[in-house]
């Protein structure tokens, strides 16, 4: 047995393996813009099929603006042809293939991230001897652990999935109820029953988040799989919730300030500064994209590294099984 990782000592080894794993970073990065470059051209084929020009389908994918979609949509849609099926299938089959495309980073990220953690000493990092204990990056291994664990990855992703399914009944539930007290008691009452559903609604959603966060950080561990990890990352969240609570805070905490700090206000700038449709303006928001996008996988591998670091922990704290002959 080897002491538990408290939150901390998990973001202390989490981020010595960054440290030591740097290229994971890139290589996420260059995920995420492929997966923003599926995902809007899986957009932008109904959009062209529909009748949208593609003026319309640059503000909405590059400037963000859904009012021209929302304005225009129910009067194209009265005039559907066929080609708007073939654009609906062929958008399916962009985002099926971005779907595989992430289940193949998380399991070269996190088979990388598992075997750095396996081989380092247990416990918090000390020193420079910690950082080299933890290198196993390479992309020949990347490629391989994703290899190995892309069906895997896929197959959990789509349990959670399923498993969501009663978290998303209550939300409609809650929704539901909502939309009749305004109906039937006026405003005040929709107003309480809004605010006495959000808690606990929330609280549940942060829960199963917290849930598919540790199970996706033991999918890749030798011996696990689909299940394993799920009940593994219900066992490490039953008996650390406090910690993976705060992991997920602190990472909260920083994507928001990454986002008040800097994207806001630099998207800000941008739009008063430069006009629009424009390749000016194109240039600069895919440029600040490209940044945060970048800022985005370090803090994603970042803690994808603590939160491995704390699942690992948690089974090397558990005492081995006796042998049968020792517990008779």
């Amino acid at each position: 047995m080897s002491p538990r990782l408290s939150a901390f000592g998990s973001l202390r080894r989490g981020a010595a393996s960054l440290r030591a794993n740097g290229g994971l970073v890139g290589l996420n990065w260059l995920g995420v813009l492929l997966l923003s470059l599926l995902f809007s051209l899986g957009a932008l084929l109904p959009m062209l099929a529909v009748g949208f020009d593609l003026p319309v389908a640059y503000d909405v994918l590059v400037e963000g603006d859904l009012e021209p979609l929302v304005r225009g949509l129910p009067g194209k849609l009265a005039g559907l042809t066929p080609a708007f099926a073939g654009a609906a299938l062929g958008a399916l089959a962009l985002w099926t293939l971005a779907f595989l495309v992430y289940c193949w980073l998380q399991a070269g990220t996190y088979g990388v991230l598992i075997a750095a953690d396996r081989q380092a000493p247990a416990g918090p990092p000390r020193g420079q001897l910690a950082f080299r204990t933890f290198r196993t990056f390479s992309g020949r291994d990347f490629a391989g652990w994703a290899g190995r664990y892309l069906w895997r990855y896929f197959w959990l992703l789509n349990v959670l999935l399923l498993l969501a399914t009663p978290l998303l009944v209550a939300l409609l539930g809650w929704l539901a109820l909502t939309a009749f007290g305004a109906e039937r008691w006026g405003p005040p009452a929709a107003l309480g029953i809004g605010c006495g559903g959000a808690l606990p609604v929330g609280f549940l959603f942060a829960l199963f988040a917290l849930w598919n966060l540790v199970a996706m950080a033991d999918a890749a561990r030798e011996g696990s799989g689909v299940w394993a990890a799920v009940r593994h990352g219900l066992r490490v969240l039953g008996r650390r919730p406090g910690a993976c609570f705060l992991l997920a805070s602190l990472f909260v905490l920083l994507v928001a300030l990454e986002m008040g700090a800097v994207l806001l206000p630099a998207t800000f700038a941008i739009q008063t500064l430069t006009a629009a449709r424009t390749g000016a303006r194109a240039a600069a928001l895919f440029s600040l994209n490209a940044v945060q996008a970048l800022a985005n996988a370090v803090l994603s591998v970042l803690f994808a590294a603590a939160f491995v670091a704390l699942a690992q922990s948690e089974l090397r704290a558990e005492p081995a099984a006796l042998p049968r002959s020792a517990a008779a």
